[in-house]
């Protein structure tokens, strides 16, 4: 029961990170990236509705998961000190990928 709730907890403390992350860099103000003029590479208008779904809860749900499985796997196996850098170490990892998400292309790195 307590690995289950330990679960539950990593799976808040996902949501949480991603929505944090989420809201953060979409309040920044990026610069405008480039309008391609041709083709279509906006998953919203341009792709079936079903893989814009499962991929925007795919994007949105993937912390939420590894922080389940961490919390999961390390009850009772690893030491305090362990579980505390994998978990910090993860939420980089986590913030990261949601400010690349958002740099690169404001930033015009992506042709």
């Amino acid at each position: 029961m307590k690995r289950t709730g330990l679960a539950m907890l990593g799976i808040v403390w996902g949501l949480l990170v991603t929505w944090a992350s989420a809201y953060t860099f979409s309040h920044i103000h990026w610069p405008t990236p480039p309008s391609p003029s041709t083709g279509c590479n906006d998953l919203e208008h341009c792709g079936p509705r079903t893989v814009f779904l499962l991929t925007t809860l795919g994007l949105l749900l993937w912390p939420a998961v590894v922080f389940a499985l961490i919390n999961g796997i390390a009850y009772k196996r690893w030491s305090n000190r362990k579980w505390a850098v994998i978990c910090a170490l993860c939420t980089i990892v986590v913030v990261l990928f949601y400010l690349v998400s958002y740099a690169v292309p404001a930033l015009g790195l992506v042709g």
